[in-house]
């Protein structure tokens, strides 16, 4: 739709992406659409415990490289953005004194970020973890207060001994 559309806007958001960070790019493709659809796409790996599990694992991972990938490099811009403006106060800007703004940058700090692959590091890889502790302590103790298995339901016997083939 944004080729077609020819919405500039988004063609920048995804061409940093694409020209940036290939790897990630691709990968994120790979591991959220093209393996969970040629896994499940069979019926009976659909109604296997373990490939499952492992889609939903790849999937889990695959959500987490997507929205590394949505974040790292917005916020490297950003922080670029916010050290090349630095060096000057924000007297100008309130003043409204452009004139002069745009000459000024070219002895500003560089930044020493040098864009390209760049791979989740230990801020990233313990921010997921502990949400991950958290999700499962929260999911815990909600269930551990319920019962799992329904009291009085007339077809639980039948629903016990119920095989798909």
């Amino acid at each position: 739709l944004i080729w077609y559309a020819n919405i500039g806007e988004e063609t920048i958001y995804f061409r940093e992406r694409y020209d940036n960070y290939p790897v990630l790019f691709f990968s994120n493709l790979v591991i959220n659409f093209l393996v969970p659809f040629f896994i499940l796409m069979r019926n009976d790996t659909k109604r296997k415990f373990g490939s499952v599990s492992f889609v939903a694992i790849v999937v889990l991972l695959g959500h987490w490289i997507d929205y590394f990938l949505m974040i790292k490099p917005g916020a490297l811009i950003t922080r670029n953005e916010a050290l090349a403006h630095a060096s000057h106060g924000t007297t100008e800007h309130g003043n409204g004194a452009e004139v002069g703004h745009s000459t000024g940058h070219a002895t500003e700090q560089v930044s020493d970020f040098v864009s390209g692959f760049t791979i989740p590091g230990l801020l990233e890889l313990g921010t997921f973890i502990g949400f991950l502790g958290l999700f499962f302590y929260v999911a815990l103790v909600v269930i551990s207060k319920s019962a799992l298995v329904p009291k009085n339901d007339p077809y639980l016997e039948e629903s016990l001994h119920h095989h798909v083939v």
